[in-house]
């Protein structure tokens, strides 16, 4: 991770918590926190599986051996 998407979520994190603190208390921005980690999770593991099948799914090559 480089430092300006370390910078990006950061900011982004900022936003969303000024975004949401005006409409919910503070248990609201723990909350979303706590949804914003588990859905990362989620696809962060939704993508490796996702990966895993790919590549099951695609044969591997073989070169195959004439016997002439």
């Amino acid at each position: 991770m480089n430092s300006g998407s370390y910078k990006a979520d950061i900011a982004t994190g900022a936003a969303l918590g000024g975004l949401v603190l005006p409409v919910a208390d503070v248990l609201g921005i723990f909350l979303m926190g706590g949804l914003l980690t588990v859905g990362s999770c989620a696809v962060l593991l939704g993508w490796r599986l996702l990966v895993r099948v790919i590549r099951a799914a695609t044969p591997a090559h073989h070169p195959t051996i004439s016997s002439t």
